[in-house]
């Protein structure tokens, strides 16, 4: 298993959290892309994981644009059930903590999508978003 890192220089030792299910999915490309496939299958009506509900609640946007909750700008994007639903179509994941980073995202137009993980903390992860 590669060493996590902070940065370039400072590496940090291995760990786990208390709160396991906030931080604690441990997982490789393979596994995480059969997973970012079954979502597509699903967000097109094709996968049987979930119900056909639980995918349309799961990628509907939960804020109004009209009175969006204090703290949350909905200039580049609104939240699904655990995504967040992009402006230009994009619907993703990421998530870091210290140690790593990692990225899950598809476009619902193209079909296409990208897994992507780092065992580096990613300070500056404001991006755009561009699946092709």
């Amino acid at each position: 298993m590669p060493s996590p890192y902070y940065d370039l220089v400072a590496s940090f030792p291995f760990y786990q959290f208390i709160t396991y299910p906030d931080g604690g999915l441990r997982t490789n490309t393979v596994d995480l892309s059969k997973y970012l496939i079954a979502l597509i299958n699903g967000y097109n009506g094709n996968q049987s994981l979930l119900s056909k509900v639980s995918y349309q609640t799961m990628f509907t946007p939960q804020f109004s644009k009209d009175n969006p909750p204090k703290g949350i700008s909905l200039a580049y994007r609104n939240k699904g059930i655990f995504w967040n639903l992009y402006n230009n179509g994009t619907i993703g994941h990421e998530g870091d903590d210290p140690r790593v980073s990692s990225f899950l995202f598809f476009s619902p137009s193209t079909g296409q999508g990208g897994v992507f993980l780092c065992n580096r903390y990613l300070a500056d992860n404001h991006f755009t978003v561009y699946i092709l």
